[in-house]
């Protein structure tokens, strides 16, 4: 990745990877702690949800709120709002979290964070020049990746070693440190509405609708990405678990290097990113990135078809393959955003990309649902095949709809 050479940029990227570390050391904090103190696997599910679903019922209606203020005020405040929840949680309750406590904290940072993603996405485009999008969003990715490492190994040790009334310091100040750096950034002010009332709401949630609908390229980008990635995470987070400890039979051991090595897969993508999402448009690149994916599922599939027996062999392949699946699905993300960043006109960014950005969220309950089913009813191998094929007809598909070039033009 090459250096952008702009303190406002990493001043961004800064506060998030602080609030990614200590967001990643509360949820593993919170894990354990459920575990422990109630040993019910139906409630730790339901807590994980709780955290979930406001992300994809309030993101697409916080994008208005994007697009209607200051970004950077809102980030700021989201990001201090996040923190004093949890000081102040952390000063009243200290290490008795009850049931009812911790579910109000995750939908508590769930509804603050329901629209970080948009926001951030929204501001990176203010902050670089539009040559270095991929750059940018390569870097900003790159952190949350090392923080997705760091956190969950954190969040063990002060749990272990201070109880939940540390972890939710450590994350409470994490989202002020945070928010001190993103007050820092010198960023051009977006357009604010001064007319906020809830028909006005309604009008420009449906403006965003509108624009998403009417513009050819970034619906055929949704309706491939949602597709793509409604498969691709039924695949990885139900079906290699599935085989790696149903099918191979793999140790504790194995399966966590299993779970590392597609972060270790997605920092090689990332590192390469510039080279393959920063040099290409995306109607030539994004069709490969999905052929070389839909490969990898049709060799995990065919080593479960052959060399189900040979357990050692298998998973050692698929270590490899799933390493090269990392690095492929990343860059897809890398190409997705930059072509947004590119093509969608700023006053619209927050509407868009949180409408966009909740949909292929929404697609990864669809894909784990299908594929506990599939994985119940067919052999290991053929969920893997159908993934392959899906992904190749979504990849041909794209490029037959895209030869008309005249869709891939950025916005002035």
């Amino acid at each position: 990745m090459n250096i952008i050479k702009n303190n406002n940029y990493y001043k961004l990227v800064g506060g998030k990877f602080l609030s990614v570390i200590g967001t990643f050391v509360q949820s593993t904090a919170f894990s354990l702690y459920i575990i422990d103190t109630l040993n019910d696997s139906l409630i730790f599910a339901t807590i994980l949800m709780s955290a979930l679903i406001p992300r994809i019922v309030l993101g697409p209606l916080g994008g208005v709120f994007v697009d209607w203020f200051d970004r950077k005020r809102l980030l700021v405040g989201i990001d201090i709002a996040s923190g004093l929840l949890l000081v102040s949680t952390a000063v009243l309750f200290g290490n008795n979290l009850s049931l009812p406590v911790v579910y109000f904290i995750c939908i508590g940072l769930g509804i603050l964070n329901s629209i970080d993603d948009p926001l951030v996405m929204s501001l990176i485009p203010e902050l670089v020049e539009e040559k270095d999008l991929a750059n940018a969003n390569s870097i900003n990715m790159f952190s949350s990746a090392i923080g997705n490492i760091i956190g969950p190994i954190l969040g063990v040790l002060v749990y272990t070693n201070f109880g939940i009334e540390s972890v939710l310091y450590f994350n409470g100040i994490s989202f002020l440190l945070g928010a001190f750096l993103e007050a820092a950034m010198k960023v051009k002010k977006n357009s604010i509405v001064t007319q906020k009332n809830f028909s006005s709401f309604k009008n420009d949630f449906k403006d965003g609708l509108n624009y998403i609908f009417s513009n050819k390229l970034i619906f055929l980008i949704m309706s491939s990405i949602f597709i793509q990635n409604c498969f691709f995470n039924g695949a990885t987070t139900v079906g290699i678990p599935y085989v790696a400890r149903q099918v191979l039979k793999i140790g504790d051991g194995q399966f966590a290097i299993l779970e590392i090595i597609l972060i270790v897969g997605t920092i090689l993508g990332l590192v390469i990113s510039p080279k393959i999402s920063g040099n290409y448009p995306l109607v030539k690149v994004f069709p490969k990135l999905l052929l070389g994916i839909s490969g990898c599922f049709l060799l995990i599939g065919l080593i479960c078809l052959l060399l189900g027996n040979s357990q050692q062999i298998s998973f050692y392949l698929i270590l490899v393959v799933y390493t090269v699946l990392g690095a492929l699905s990343i860059n897809v993300n890398i190409s997705f955003q930059t072509e947004m960043q590119k093509i969608v006109d700023s006053e619209m960014f927050g509407r868009v990309s949180s409408l966009i950005l909740s949909l292929i969220m929404a697609s990864i309950p669809l894909g784990q649902l299908l594929y506990g089913y599939l994985f119940r009813v067919m052999q290991p191998s053929l969920p893997f095949l159908l993934t392959f094929s899906v992904i190749v007809v979504v990849a041909t598909v794209f490029s037959l709809v895209a030869k008309n070039n005249s869709f891939f033009v950025s916005k002035n």
